[in-house]
């Protein structure tokens, strides 16, 4: 009877165990298309401004600098009412600090964080019906250099319902196959993100 009992545990696992990886892999191939119908939005350092769906649009870029490796970029995104005030778009978890969008490039070799601004493949660079966010960030445990797997998370701009209050939604989230030693490089390889600068792919201080 335990046998019996046992075999039947087992065979429950199993399956558990193949749905699981079945949602997983659905999970990421969705992300993965769904990423594959946008595109990158171009910005430059200072005011970008856009139209989107016939509001205007602001996105500032600046670079955060405090003297050593671990300063980044900072997005804020702005967007005008009818009342003529702008409204800082803001992550749905956080609250003044989650007006900011940040980087963490690192040494630029082993960037931790990174963010690409992402539109639908039919819209202009300035004139946008979508906007759309994607974090890499890579989950080293000890030292940046680490190879370490990533997490991918997609973000849409929208109003909520209640207040109209602009707010950066999540999509979905997933984890990468592979580990990486460059968020940047994650990003490239199953999302098929442009590397940045002139694209050139930093190898990894382990190898």
């Amino acid at each position: 009877m335990d046998s019996r009992k046992n075999y039947a545990l087992a065979i429950a696992g199993i399956i558990f165990t193949a749905a699981l990886l079945c949602c997983h892999s659905a999970s990421a191939e969705s992300l993965k298309q769904t990423v594959s119908e946008l595109k990158p939005l171009v910005l430059h350092y200072g005011a970008n401004n856009l139209q989107w769906n016939g509001q205007d649009l602001l996105i500032v870029r600046g670079k955060f600098e405090n003297g050593n490796a671990w300063g980044g970029d900072a997005y804020t995104v702005l967007v005008k009412k009818k009342d003529g005030s702008w409204q800082l778009v803001r992550h749905e978890n956080g609250g003044w600090e989650g007006v900011l969008t940040t980087t963490q490039p690192h040494t630029e070799e082993d960037s931790i964080s990174a963010v690409s601004f992402l539109i639908p493949k039919k819209d202009t660079d300035s004139n946008i019906t979508a906007l759309y966010l994607l974090t890499t960030h890579r989950n080293y445990k000890e030292s940046p250099i680490n190879i370490a797997p990533a997490t991918f998370t997609l973000d849409v701009v929208r109003p909520d319902k209640d207040f109209g209050i602009y707010y950066f939604h999540k999509l979905e989230s997933e984890s990468s196959k592979a580990r990486y030693c460059n968020a940047d490089s994650a990003a490239y390889h199953e999302l098929d993100i442009p590397l940045p600068g002139d694209g050139t792919e930093f190898p990894c201080a382990n190898d």
